[in-house]
C-alpha cells in the first residue's frame, strides 16, 4: 500500500472557518536528472508567480547538510535567520532566507528527485514563499517567530516555522492566531509548503488586523501542535505495522484505536505494543479474557510497567501451556 503524508491523511480538506485562502495543489513532478535544465512546468508556475513577488525559501539547515556553503557558493541573496552568539554557534543547522531564482543550480537541486546527495525533492527542506519586501525586511519580520514566549510563563521557545508539515497543519486545521500574524499581506504575498508530491499553498487574507509587533505562543496553539505531532507519529506507526504484512489494515486501524482507549501514550510503549498486537500471535493473544483484564485492571500503572506485565503474563501463560502439554503426553 502505498504511503501518504500523513498531512493529506490528517487534514485532506482545509477548516473552511480558515482566516487565510488555503489549498492542496495537484500532485507535483520534481526535476528527475541533472540532464534537464529546466524545472516542471507546473512547479514553475506555483513557485515562480511574479505578480506575487519574489521567490524565497527558509531552508532547515539542520536537514540540508552543508547548506551554508552551498548557499555561499551559490551566488543568490541569503541571510541568516539567527544572528549574534546563536549564529555562530548553530549556523550549520540555522534557518537560512534565500532568494531564489528559476535557473539557478541551487533551485534546480533543492526540487530534483535523484540519488545525490545536493538533490533534496522529498527531504523536508524548509518552506517556499512569495513577497514584495526586499531581503532585509523579510528577514525582520520572520525573525520575530523564530523564537515566541509561551503565554503562561514567557518562557522563551523555538518556533521552527520553516518545518513545512506543521506550518501547513495549522494553516489548514487553526488556531489561526499565530499563523495569522506569521503570515501577514504586509510582509507575505504567497506561502507553498511542501508535504509529500504536493504544496499546500496559502494565501493571506488581505483584511488581516495589522501586524503584531510581539507574537506569542499561546496555549490553543500549542495543544494544536502537540496534536498534529500526535497524528504524525500515528501515521506513522500505521503504516509501518501494515509494513510487517501479518495484518490487514481494518486490524490495524482498530489496534491503534483500543490502544489510546486502553490509555497508553508513550511511544515506545504504543511501537512496541501495536507491532506485537498486528503479528498473528499478538492478535490471538488479545482475543483473550485474561490478556484485557491485565490491560483494563492496570490502567493508572506507567506505560512501561503496563507492558511488561503484559509481556511476563503472555511468556507465563506460554510456558504453563507447555508444562501442560508435557504432563499430558508424560
Amino acid at each position: 500500500m502505498t504511503k501518504s503524508h500523513w498531512l493529506k491523511w490528517f487534514a485532506p480538506t482545509p477548516d473552511p472557518n480558515a482566516l487565510c485562502s488555503v489549498t492542496w495543489s495537484d500532485e507535483l513532478k520534481a526535476r528527475s536528472n541533472d540532464v534537464d535544465t529546466k524545472l516542471p512546468e507546473d512547479l514553475t508556475e506555483i513557485l515562480f508567480d511574479t505578480v506575487s513577488g519574489s521567490t524565497y525559501a527558509v531552508l532547515d539547515g539542520a536537514v540540508l547538510t552543508n547548506l551554508p556553503d552551498r548557499l555561499a557558493s551559490s551566488g543568490l541573496e541569503y541571510t541568516c535567520l539567527y544572528s549574534g552568539e546563536a549564529a555562530e554557534v548553530l549556523g550549520e543547522i540555522a534557518p537560512y532566507l534565500v532568494r531564489l531564482k528559476p535557473g539557478d543550480d541551487l533551485t534546480r537541486d533543492l526540487l530534483t528527485d535523484g540519488q545525490a546527495p545536493w538533490h533534496n525533492w522529498g527531504e523536508a527542506i524548509g518552506v517556499f514563499l512569495h513577497s514584495k519586501s526586499n531581503l532585509q525586511d523579510l528577514r525582520a519580520h520572520l525573525r520575530k517567530f523564530t523564537r515566541l514566549p509561551k503565554w503562561d510563563t514567557g518562557a522563551w521557545v523555538l518556533f521552527r516555522f520553516w518545518q513545512a508539515d506543521i506550518l501547513a497543519a495549522l494553516a489548514l486545521k487553526g488556531p489561526y492566531d499565530l499563523t495569522s500574524a506569521l503570515l501577514h499581506p504586509s510582509a507575505i504575498s504567497r506561502v507553498m509548503l511542501p508535504c509529500g508530491d504536493r504544496f499546500v499553498i496559502v494565501e493571506p487574507d488581505p483584511n488581516a488586523p495589522p501586524r503584531v509587533d510581539r507574537p506569542i505562543l499561546s496555549q490553543s496553539t500549542h495543544k494544536a501542535m502537540g496534536r498534529f505531532v500526535q497524528a504524525r507519529f500515528f501515521h506513522d506507526l500505521h503504516y509501518d505495522c501494515l509494513a510487517q504484512g501479518e495484518a490487514p489494515e481494518s486490524h490495524v486501524s482498530f489496534v491503534l484505536i483500543e490502544l489510546q482507549r486502553l490509555g497508553f501514550a508513550g511511544r515506545q510503549t504504543l511501537y512496541d505494543l501495536a507491532h506485537w498486537w498486528c503479528t498473528r500471535d499478538g492478535a490471538s493473544v488479545m482475543k483473550t479474557v485474561w490478556a484485557q483484564s491485565e490491560l483494563e485492571d492496570t490502567r493508572g500503572f506507567p506505560d512501561l510497567v503496563r507492558r511488561d506485565r503484559l509481556f511476563n503474563l503472555v511468556e507465563e501463560k506460554i510456558a504453563d501451556a507447555k508444562q501442560g502439554a508435557l504432563s499430558a503426553t508424560g
